[in-house]
């Protein structure tokens, strides 16, 4: 299983992207290999909730046993707030 390309990951970085977070995480380059481990959790006992996610920071996909958070649109009326 092919994890996420580091030295592209480390150049992002230095861009200046918030990659704090997910530097602590598995990164997997492809949605595909996050499935593969998911799989492979699963084979040894994992019960609960897992899916994948594409990091917005470092491009790679992670794994989280978070559910789905709904967005909300909120309108904004310039005419109100003048």
């Amino acid at each position: 299983m092919k994890r996420h390309n580091k030295a592209a990951w480390e150049e992002r970085a230095k861009r200046g992207h918030a990659w704090g977070e997910c530097k602590r995480k598995d990164r997997f380059a492809t949605e595909g290999d996050a499935h593969t481990m998911i799989a492979s959790r699963r084979r040894r006992g994992w019960v609960g909730p897992l899916r994948t996610y594409e990091c917005r920071f470092c491009g790679g996909f992670h794994l989280t046993s978070q559910p789905v958070r709904e967005t909300r649109v909120v309108e904004f009326d310039r005419r109100e707030a003048a």
